[in-house]
């Protein structure tokens, strides 16, 4: 088992060149530093001291790293810091790759009218899960160069969400494992760079202006891969807050592979 090493930036603790396997504590860190020093500096997990449920946050980041198959094989059960198997307050659905995304996003929907507390980050969620579903899916349609048809590969396609009196988390597995975690914050990090409307202009747009969507809107941002078996992309929203305490929570990252 894999013991993190634990880098406090707010005790003026100096990082490693290479931060793989590292868990980053910071304090009132801007999100696009957070991301420069996921990205950069190789940190596995950069978790914020003045951040939402932040001894949960670093547990989350000590079990994904000291235990990265159980992360794998049941996500809530890790950030939620409970015992593994369903809970009362969660929905799964789990569809073949071709299958459209349209029913899922109902039953989503469905379940978050359910939330008193999520009133406010409904739409948000929503669109979170719509991007994230899309993401999992869009990898099973690989485009050949000669060919405009998307040829489906056999695999499928999970949704999942759970959510306490704090938090909702949401999220989606997929069969295959090709997620590079470089190219996603590459992504994430030239729309804070240049601005989504830049990134645009460009031709950065598609999964880079989703990602950086996904990110901007969540506290929390988990990732987990095995390469060419599964990957595992989770998110977490804050309940009972207003669109201006959203934006100005901090945010955490974690980014873990088998």
């Amino acid at each position: 088992m894999k013991k993190p090493k634990i880098v406090d930036f707010s005790r003026g603790e100096i990082a490693p060149p290479d931060g793989k396997g590292t868990i980053g504590v910071v304090e009132a860190m801007r999100p696009s530093d957070v991301v420069r020093l996921a990205h950069v500096s190789n940190f596995s997990h950069i978790v914020q001291k003045d951040g939402l449920a932040f001894e949960n946050e670093l547990k989350t980041a000590q079990m994904m790293t000291e235990n990265v198959v159980q992360f794998l094989a049941d996500p809530l059960s890790v950030i939620f810091g409970r015992e593994s198997g369903e809970s009362s307050n969660s929905m799964f659905v789990q569809n073949p790759v071709t299958e459209k995304k349209t029913r899922t996003l109902e039953l989503f929907e469905a379940y978050i009218k359910g939330i008193k507390s999520a009133r406010r980050i409904r739409e948000q969620a929503i669109l979170v899960a719509d991007e994230l579903y899309t993401n999992a899916m869009k990898i099973g349609h690989p485009h050949e160069k000669m060919s405009t048809t998307p040829l489906a590969r056999t695999g499928t396609v999970e949704f999942f969400a759970e959510h306490d009196e704090r938090r909702l988390v949401l999220g989606c597995r997929d069969s295959f494992g090709e997620l590079g975690f470089s190219q996603v914050l590459t992504r994430i990090s030239h729309c804070f760079d240049r601005g989504v409307v830049h990134s645009i202009n460009q031709g950065e747009g598609g999964a880079g202006i989703g990602s950086f969507m996904v990110f901007n809107t969540c506290i929390s941002y988990y990732c987990g891969v095995d390469k060419g078996k599964s990957t595992v992309v989770c998110v977490a929203l804050p309940l009972g807050v207003t669109d201006e305490q959203l934006a100005s929570l901090p945010k955490n990252i974690h980014l873990v592979s088998a």
